[in-house]
């Protein structure tokens, strides 16, 4: 990081003297390829960035959030995951209403898991409470899991319903985000 602000510093001074004394008809930016190095200086800060991001996601662990629709088995993988009965697991769809997390290890890994209520159409107030909670969790995520009910999987893909699903998932992580 040292290196970088001293490259920055150096760009600095390049500009100031271009512009403190233009009667000399030197452009310093263009003798010195300016541009070059600020490239060269915008890899770098990407590359630092991406260590940050690796060193984070080492510390904190990899927020993967459990999406589909109700009753796919969001529940149970966790709990499954967790190795304890975490979540309520019933064969009532809407039983999950607001988000459980568990932070498990995998290989020394923290990966916090997090079940949501399961994506559908509703009129029930509080269950549409905790599917606005699972679009926001599905905008944190690192990794989103969209399980599938394999009864519901049809031999030409998926479902209608969730294929709109897996739509509005892509409209709502960032660029980047896996979606399994």
């Amino acid at each position: 990081v040292h290196a970088l602000v001293e490259r920055v510093i150096h760009l600095r001074m390049l500009v100031e003297a271009t512009l403190d004394f233009p009667e000399e008809e030197i452009d310093f930016l263009e003798a010195s390829d300016a541009r070059g190095q600020l490239a060269g200086i915008r890899t770098a800060v990407d590359g630092v960035l991406a260590q940050a991001r690796q060193g984070a996601l080492l510390r904190e662990g990899l927020h993967v959030v459990l999406a589909g629709q109700p009753n796919v088995g969001k529940s149970s993988l966790l709990n499954a995951l967790a190795g304890a009965e975490l979540a309520i697991v019933t064969p009532i769809a809407g039983t999950t209403r607001d988000k459980v997390q568990q932070t498990i290890q995998i290989e020394g890994i923290p990966l916090n898991i997090v079940d949501t209520a399961g994506l559908r159409d509703t009129e029930d107030e509080v269950e549409r409470i905790g599917i606005a909670r699972t679009w926001a969790a599905i905008a944190r995520a690192d990794v989103v899991l969209h399980l599938l009910d394999a009864a519901d999987y049809r031999a030409n893909g998926l479902s209608p319903e969730d294929a709109a699903i897996d739509a509005r998932i892509a409209e709502h992580v960032p660029g980047g985000v896996p979606t399994l």
